[in-house]
């Protein structure tokens, strides 16, 4: 296990005004000395345990307390964590609600779930919104999540089904 630590240096002094300055002429300063406290531990800044290994980045728990959990923590994608395994996709489709919602790259094709085209163009998904009728492809929104608006988009302007487009692309 890879274990990240943070170390916080705390310096409590103990001397007197008189005996860190010492008078003129008295050579060195005397007095107590100064006590270092070092303390170590696995903290984050959400204050809970780093998401570091294949166990916590599997365990259905935000462990760091970033808001975030599992393969949807950036802490466990393979990018920053190369030793994580189980948030590296099996080349299974992209398809279904389970799929589209797990923050793996399922299908290996570089797009993760709502903004893989398995999801998006998967009328069984609920969990993605769908941009790909008269309506939803001239309100001037985004609807399906994936940075294309409206025309711009090719599930409204590749759509027989919509006709606000007329078939192009812009």
């Amino acid at each position: 296990m890879r274990t990240s630590v943070l170390c916080f240096l705390a310096t409590v002094s103990f001397a007197c005004a008189e005996d860190r300055f010492p008078g003129a002429g008295s050579g060195t300063g005397g007095g107590t000395p100064t006590t270092s406290v070092v303390t170590t531990g696995s903290v984050t800044s959400g204050g809970g345990e780093l998401e570091d290994d294949n166990a916590l980045c599997a365990d259905g728990k935000d462990n760091d307390g970033n808001g975030l959990s599992d393969c949807c923590d950036p802490s466990c994608q393979p990018k920053n964590a190369p030793s994580i395994t189980v948030c590296v996709g099996d080349g299974s489709p992209e398809l279904g609600d389970k799929a589209c919602s797990d923050c793996i790259d399922n299908d290996k094709n570089g797009y993760v779930d709502c903004k893989d085209f398995g999801c998006s163009k998967d009328a069984t998904v609920t969990i993605c919104g769908h941009e790909d009728t008269d309506e939803l492809c001239s309100d001037g929104k985004d609807n399906d999540g994936n940075k294309f608006v409206d025309c711009q988009d090719f599930n409204c302007c590749k759509n027989s089904k919509v006709t606000v487009c007329n078939g192009t692309c812009m």
